[in-house]
């Protein structure tokens, strides 16, 4: 849901990233294809080309999702 609560569709693409911040306000910015979750843990990687992987972040820690569509 956006911020007056409507449900809003994103399509997906390769550039579509996502970005968590946790409690603390530490921030994980991931590439959405490449983030998984595994042992209450949120993975994925910082970059397309690299592969570089970005430092894992306690789901439970989590305050807010961002869902950007880079172009």
């Amino acid at each position: 849901n956006d911020k007056k609560g409507q449900t809003v569709e994103l399509p997906m693409t390769t550039n579509s990233a996502v970005r968590l911040t946790d409690r603390n306000g530490r921030r994980l910015t991931v590439y959405f294809d490449s983030m998984f979750m595994r042992d209450s843990m949120v993975y994925g990687s910082k970059s397309h080309y690299l592969k570089l992987p970005a430092t894992p972040m306690r789901i439970d820690s989590v305050v807010k999702v961002e869902v950007s569509k880079n172009s």
